[in-house]
C-alpha cells in the first residue's frame, strides 16, 4: 500500500507569532502555483522522517535539512490506497532558503506569518501570497493539512 509523508516547517519568532515555511509548486504541474508541504511517496522500508528528509533536501535545492526531533503529526488520512501523513517540523537547518528554486517540481519557498489565536486560515494564506486557489487545491488533502498546520501553529 503506497504511503506518503509530508512536512511544513515552523519557526517561533515571538510569544505570539511564528512562521510556516513551505514550497510553491511549479506551474505546469499538478497543483501548479499552489502552496505545498515538503515530501512525497515513501520508498520501501523508509520511515516518514526519512521520506521527509530526503524530499525536503531535493525540493529545497539542498538548502534545507531536517534535523532530529521536533516532528509533530497534525493530519493523517486515507484516500483510496494511499495513506497521507502530514507533519509540522520545528527542527531543521538551512539559511537563505526563501525565494526561487531550480528543481523541476517546486518554484520557490515562501512563508506565512501565523499569529496566536488570530483565526488565520487557508484563505488568509492564499490572499497574503497573492495566489488564487483552485477547486482542485481546496478539495485536496494538502489544503486540509494547511488548515491543520495553521491551527496547530496558532495554539503554541
Amino acid at each position: 500500500m503506497p504511503n506518503k509523508a509530508y512536512a511544513i516547517l515552523f519557526v517561533t519568532v515571538s510569544k505570539d507569532d511564528g512562521y510556516l515555511y513551505f514550497p510553491i509548486k511549479r506551474e505546469g504541474r499538478r497543483y501548479g502555483g499552489m502552496p505545498q508541504f515538503f515530501g512525497g511517496s515513501k520508498d520501501e522500508h523508509e520511515s516518514d522522517r526519512d521520506t521527509i528528509a530526503r524530499e525536503m533536501l531535493e525540493e529545497s535545492d539542498g538548502k534545507l535539512t531536517l534535523q532530529s526531533g521536533g516532528l509533530s503529526l497534525i493530519y493523517k488520512s486515507q484516500v483510496g490506497i494511499n495513506t497521507y501523513s502530514f507533519y509540522v517540523a520545528e527542527s531543521f537547518s538551512g539559511s537563505h532558503f526563501l525565494g526561487p528554486l531550480q528543481n523541476d517540481e517546486m518554484a520557490r519557498i515562501d512563508r506565512f506569518l501565523v499569529q496566536y489565536d488570530a483565526g488565520n486560515d487557508v484563505e488568509d494564506l492564499l490572499y497574503k501570497l497573492n495566489i488564487q486557489g483552485t477547486e482542485e487545491f481546496y478539495e485536496s488533502e494538502t489544503c486540509k493539512a494547511f488548515e491543520k498546520a495553521i491551527s496547530w501553529s496558532e495554539k503554541l
